[in-house]
């Protein structure tokens, strides 16, 4: 984990001294060129790491990004769950296909920009996700926790990404009061909400 106001070669030795098979990142306005210059020293040293980059950078047409930036394999668009887990057992076996993978985008070994839409959890499958605290690679070591109770905005802000997924999806209250619990008991004192909105549920907003 760093954060842009770190120096790129400590970082950068961080990365390499761990010699990643394959390397995710979330990029975002503020952090870009910071963690582009991470990846290209990394692939530079290391070029069969595979590098996959995510977040709201990508939400748009990928094609231009890709061919400027080939020390990253592909970009996926979308929540990321089903993306990082169906890479990595694809990896596993050797395949290298992201054809059934929704929301990779990659340029193919013919030339050709591959674009597989946009990847979303549906609501169904929240109801049986696991809170992240639940995870056993989960750091409890911060002052404050972010806690996700749903996902989505049906509002059309033109300057926010949540508009282009599905309508809000929610987790269960019981998975809520759970994550909760478990903070408590970590002693975590802070908990940030980073719902998208509070307004089309009231009534859930305030249980």
């Amino acid at each position: 984990e760093a954060t842009p106001y770190q120096q790129v070669p400590d970082v950068f030795t961080q990365v390499a001294e761990a010699a990643p098979e394959a390397l995710f990142a979330t990029c975002y306005l503020f952090n870009r060129d910071f963690l582009l210059r991470i990846v290209k020293r990394l692939k530079a040293i290391r070029p069969s790491c595979l590098v996959i980059l995510g977040g709201p950078e990508f939400w748009g047409d990928n094609e231009v990004f890709l061919r400027t930036t080939p020390a990253v394999d592909a970009v996926g668009r979308g929540e990321g769950e089903h993306i990082i887990s169906h890479v990595l057992h694809s990896a596993k076996d050797k395949t290298r296909s992201w054809h059934d993978i929704p929301g990779m985008c990659w340029i193919s070994a013919d030339g050709t920009y591959c674009d597989n839409g946009t990847a979303a959890v549906s609501g169904e499958a929240m109801q049986d996700m696991l809170p992240a605290s639940e995870d056993p690679f989960f750091d409890f070591s911060k002052p404050f926790q972010q806690i996700e109770t749903s996902r989505g905005c049906n509002g059309q802000c033109r300057f926010c990404t949540s508009p282009l997924l599905p309508s809000t999806r929610t987790f269960p209250m019981a998975r809520i009061r759970q994550e909760l619990n478990m903070l408590s008991k970590k002693n975590i004192q802070e908990g940030r909400v980073v719902d998208r909105t509070f307004n089309q549920n009231t009534e859930r907003s305030v249980q």
